[in-house]
């Protein structure tokens, strides 16, 4: 995938969540999307709407882990990772 095919596919994720700010599956790819990109602050502000409805989910909290690495963040990584292995 290109950073083209990247781009064109972040506008088309933003467009569905501007329709539908509750389409999980929309904000997932666009937090993935940011994430692909390098987009670190974009893409933990996408993940973290995910947690807004369901502070539960694994894979949104998984991610905030390696991405809050990523930012250097290691107390906020390990929060993250702990919620995404308990239910």
């Amino acid at each position: 995938i290109t950073n083209n095919d990247l781009y064109k596919s972040l506008e088309f994720f933003k467009k569905s969540v501007e329709i539908d700010p509750t389409y999980k599956e929309a904000i997932k790819n666009l937090a993935i999307t940011y994430k692909k990109l390098n987009k670190i602050n974009e893409s933990i502000d996408a993940f973290m709407l995910i947690l807004k409805s369901n502070n539960n989910d694994h894979e949104a909290n998984f991610n905030l882990g390696i991405l809050c690495k990523k930012n250097n963040q290691l107390k906020k990584a390990l929060t993250f990772f702990h919620h995404s292995h308990h239910k």
